[in-house]
């Protein structure tokens, strides 16, 4: 009886350091959940519009379903894929990445390209 009742209380002892140890986890790194909605509306959009001699369909990764001229379609800035916009501003509800490649959809500020070398030679 007394060998139960201190294996009872060793059982209780780990169960409560490693659900103390499980808060401190989550704490500690937050899941991310999807993106903010404003950085959402702020990705680029336009409507579709296929060119006469293009002979590439583009289609939504998402839906599945092709492009068709007139839709509105959201470009991510820094992978360059195209997106019906329902379906990619429903992904970043939950998501942070692109669908096809998993580049952050979040624009990135890139350094603009400079004409010319400097050479900064010390005197």
């Amino acid at each position: 009886m007394m060998t139960a009742l201190i294996s009872i209380c060793i059982v209780i002892f780990f169960i409560s350091r490693i659900s103390d140890l499980t808060s401190v986890v989550s704490q500690v790194n937050p899941p991310k959940n999807g993106l903010d909605p404003t950085i959402i509306a702020s990705l680029p959009l336009f409507l579709y519009k296929r060119n006469d001699h293009d002979n590439d369909i583009i289609e939504c990764s998402i839906c599945l379903s092709i492009i068709e001229d007139g839709e509105l379609v959201r470009v991510l800035p820094n992978c360059k894929h195209n997106f019906h916009v329902e379906c990619i501003d429903k992904w970043f509800n939950y998501h942070s990445t692109c669908p096809v490649c998993r580049t952050e959809a979040e624009s990135r500020l890139l350094p603009e390209p400079r004409e010319g070398v400097v050479n900064h030679t010390p005197p």
